[in-house]
This record gives C-alpha cells, sequence and structure tokens, in this order.
C-alpha cells in the first residue's frame, strides 16, 4: 500500500495492543484487524457464513473495545 502512495501503518502499538493495520486516505481512516478461521474442507456455505460471520464480529469487538478507533482520532476525518 505504501508503494502505492497510501499511508499504511502495520501493528501501530496502542495502549491496549497492536492494531493490525490503519490505512489512512485524505478523508478517511480503515483501522482493520485481522482474523483466521479454519473452514473445512467440504463445508457448506452456511457454515464458511457463519465461521466469516463470527471472525468479522470477533474483529470488530476486538477494535471496540480496546479502543483502537482513538489512535488516529486526532486527525478529523470519517472512521470506517
Amino acid at each position: 500500500m505504501n508503494v502505492m502512495g497510501f499511508k499504511m501503518d502495520a501493528e501501530p502499538a496502542v495502549s491496549k495492543g497492536r492494531i493490525d493495520a490503519v490505512l489512512e486516505l485524505d478523508d478517511k481512516v480503515f483501522v482493520m484487524e485481522f482474523k483466521y478461521v479454519y473452514c473445512p474442507p467440504g463445508a457448506g456455505d452456511e457454515d464458511r457464513q457463519k465461521l466469516s460471520g463470527a471472525a468479522l464480529e470477533d474483529g470488530m469487538s476486538q477494535i471496540k473495545g480496546r479502543g483502537y478507533k482513538k489512535k488516529t482520532r486526532a486527525a478529523v476525518k470519517q472512521f470506517t
């Protein structure tokens, strides 16, 4: 992302841990938390959706619970 001209910070430290990635654009900041979930071979669409949904909720819970957005709150931008 940096090579393409985006301001990307990988694993910046905050008081309650490390954010996996922060991508800053001119008008927005994207706070990202990556999660890995094992999906067994042959899993159906419903099972894959449940697994990915649980991983998404886990990541969002971590971002909110640890206050990761506060790291870039000083910049007046829209948070996503």
